[in-house]
């Protein structure tokens, strides 16, 4: 069983809503997708999360054609604070 739980899940939903803001409503979905399934099925959401590090690791946030330069290093350190949480758990 995955220990941290809230913690990944709230991860989840920060991620979920700086993918949003920055125009990446797909990845956001996904995101909040797991945030709602991770207490039912949190080894099957730890594996999506590990399995999609890689996935999603190039994407940089816009706003009107402007980079968003620190929303885009947050979802970094937030990506890597998830991944480690969710890998610690293989």
């Amino acid at each position: 069983m995955m220990k941290n739980i809230d913690q990944i899940k709230n991860l989840l939903i920060e991620i979920s809503d700086l993918l949003n803001a920055g125009h990446c409503p797909e990845w956001g979905s996904v995101f909040l997708r797991m945030s709602r399934e991770i207490d039912s099925d949190p080894e099957t959401v730890r594996y999506q999360i590990v399995s999609s590090y890689r996935g999603y690791s190039d994407l940089v946030l816009y706003e009107n054609g402007t980079l968003l330069v620190d929303q885009t290093n947050k979802l970094d350190d937030l990506r890597n604070e998830l991944f480690g949480l969710a890998k610690g758990y293989i």
